[in-house]
């Protein structure tokens, strides 16, 4: 009914939705190509991929080590773990591209992130640029970030200082032992 009205009449406004306006938002998918990204949005799906490939492939280390009748059990580990990092690798990837989008650049820009050094820098830039305020060119700005989103999204840094504090703690405790024996013989 509605397009013998527009064929009929070549005057009437098209029944197209826009979505230019103020307050509209979208709900992102996880596994979505296009759209856009928040930044606490990032860094969660990031953290929850990271920590799921290191259960997956602890439990399939930890099971291969029980299955050593394999031939070569480090070989079947190492193919287990190109097997699984592909996907992650192609949503991290995707979710890079969506962040990109997210403020008003080009998904190509990824691609930066296969340069040695370059993709650190690319990497800070995703993590704390802001995005663009309402609609840019690749959609509507997404929705607000649930709760849980947002305790997702900050354990990404408390890994990380928890990871560095315990991989320095060590590290310094052995210095500063090393320190006082060295003190107490008498050279400095």
């Amino acid at each position: 009914m509605e397009r013998e009205n527009i064929v009929s009449n070549p005057y009437l406004a098209p029944g197209a939705a826009l979505s230019d306006a103020p307050g509209d938002t979208y709900q992102p998918r996880v596994f979505a190509w296009k759209g856009r990204l928040g930044r606490l949005r990032y860094l969660s799906y990031l953290c929850c991929a990271y920590l799921l490939s290191m259960v997956v492939l602890g439990l399939a280390g930890a099971a291969l080590s029980v299955a050593r009748r394999l031939p070569d059990p480090a070989s079947w580990e190492m193919l287990l773990s190109i097997v699984f990092y592909i996907p992650v690798l192609g949503l991290s990837l995707a979710w890079a591209k969506r962040r990109f989008n997210d403020v008003n650049r080009s998904g190509w820009l990824v691609l930066l992130l296969v340069i040695p050094v370059v993709n650190f820098f690319v990497g800070l830039y995703l993590a704390f640029a802001g995005g663009s305020e309402g609609a840019n060119d690749y959609g509507p700005p997404p929705a607000p970030n649930p709760v849980l989103v947002k305790i997702v999204g900050l354990l990404l840094p408390l890994l990380i200082i928890g990871g560095t504090v315990a991989v320095m703690y060590p590290a310094i405790k052995l210095a500063q032992e090393r320190m006082d024996a060295g003190s107490s013989s008498g050279r400095l």
